[in-house]
């Protein structure tokens, strides 16, 4: 797998089982949700129009995926403010050397940081994202092409620290190909 069909196979609609330990506190809780994640190409309207707002020469993006927080039947109220699931746009930003390394930039960002990504000789994606007041670094691997597992550490200006792992399901939509299978 190279990093295209790594992106790639991370679109369709994804259950998420989430468990959070928060290691100062000894808490543990758990969250579910539902995420419909679409790749979209360098060539895509969306991706042109938010290289324009940022100043990116769209032809640097490898390409994008623009991530749908859907709301659980359970949880109404994450719905965002427009009475819309909260939707953002995460453009991959190879470095011009490699582009197994590189950025990724968020559109719907509302915390400015610097977000790094490496794809592993392993087939995992790491991303690394570096705030004024806070550290993340989520690994992200898939087990089969419909079970995607993340695991997620966070670490605070203040020491506070929580892990995370999360398994998610592919639901009801069929895998996409890659470009190799054609």
């Amino acid at each position: 797998m190279d990093i295209l069909d790594f992106f790639q196979l991370n679109a369709g609609k994804w259950f998420t089982h989430r468990t959070t330990q928060h290691l100062m506190s000894h808490q543990s809780r758990g969250s579910q949700s539902t995420w419909l994640i679409k790749w979209l190409d360098q060539q895509s309207m969306e991706i042109h129009e938010a290289c324009q707002r940022m100043t990116i020469a769209s032809h640097s993006i490898l390409g994008g995926l623009q991530v749908t927080n859907e709301p659980m039947a359970s949880n109404p109220a994450s719905k965002g403010k427009s009475g819309q699931p909260p939707t953002s746009l995460l453009l991959v930003l190879p470095d011009s050397t490699q582009i197994t390394r590189g950025q990724i930039l968020q559109t719907a960002s509302v915390k400015k940081g610097e977000t790094r990504y490496h794809f592993g000789l392993d087939d995992s994606l790491t991303v690394v994202t570096q705030y004024p007041e806070a550290f993340s670094e989520e690994r992200i691997w898939f087990a089969s092409p419909n079970l995607r597992l993340r695991s997620t550490l966070v670490k605070t200006t203040d020491e506070t620290s929580l892990v995370s792992f999360a398994s998610e399901i592919r639901l009801g939509v069929p895998q996409p190909k890659s470009p190799s299978e054609g």
